[in-house]
């Protein structure tokens, strides 16, 4: 039976960006999501700007690029220090095209998950009208496809990792607590862009990571710039 990581320290009360997604290229696709904060307050989150300003997720990312790190999580506490540390293992896991050790971070169950690539990196670099490209994977023997979107890219982080406990409300998870985290801002390089005239992608994205499990139940990502 797998670990509960139900909270042993009350949830901070939910930010009006808890539940926002932060995808696309060059505009932010946002959708729109209704959470419940954890002292019964409610957020129903409005669909973002379609245009970059000066307080997207983009423009906020001050810190120095750093690099994600493979570490163990200390307890596995619903928090937002327990989703930080899975976010850093997802991403390690892209780094290294390790297939076994993405799957681990997910269920095991091809149920009740997705991994999300919006839109599709390598197309949106090679075409700026490829937004409507899209790899939505929800099964263990399709994540290949996500590791095909990383493949020859290394990641590191360009803004702090940030979130907290909230309470899905979508239809047939209502009421299951998560750690949200996000946005999670990143940067790739590798010789697969050089090959398309770019030195970078600059991406955003959002996960949640199951209160029960210790998994994630939802990740997506995608580029929303490149640097020529």
């Amino acid at each position: 039976m797998q670990d509960n990581v139900l909270a042993r320290r009350p949830p901070r009360r939910c930010s009006s960006n808890a539940g926002q997604l932060y995808v696309g290229l060059v505009v932010l696709f946002t959708a729109t999501i209704t959470i419940a904060c954890s002292n019964g307050h409610r957020a129903d989150l409005p669909p973002s700007s379609s245009a970059l300003t000066s307080t997207s997720p983009v423009s906020a990312a001050t810190t120095a690029p750093f690099e994600p790190a493979d570490v163990t999580p200390a307890a596995k506490t619903c928090d937002e220090a327990f989703g930080v540390v899975r976010v850093n293992q997802l991403f390690t896991a892209l780094n290294s095209h390790d297939q076994l050790a993405l799957a681990a971070l997910l269920p095991i169950d091809d149920a009740g998950w997705n991994f999300e690539v919006q839109p599709d990196i390598l197309a949106a670099a090679n075409d700026a009208n490829a937004s409507q490209t899209d790899v939505d994977v929800t099964t263990h023997r399709d994540l290949d496809r996500i590791l095909d979107q990383f493949a020859g890219l290394h990641l590191v982080f360009t803004g702090l990792l940030h979130g907290g406990l909230v309470f899905e409300m979508s239809p047939g998870s209502a009421g299951r607590p998560v750690v949200a985290i996000g946005p999670v801002l990143w940067r790739g390089t590798g010789p697969v862009l050089t090959q398309r005239g770019k030195t970078a992608v600059l991406g955003g994205g959002k996960t949640a990571v199951d209160c029960t499990t210790g998994l994630f139940s939802r990740v997506l990502l995608g580029p929303l710039r490149y640097e020529p």
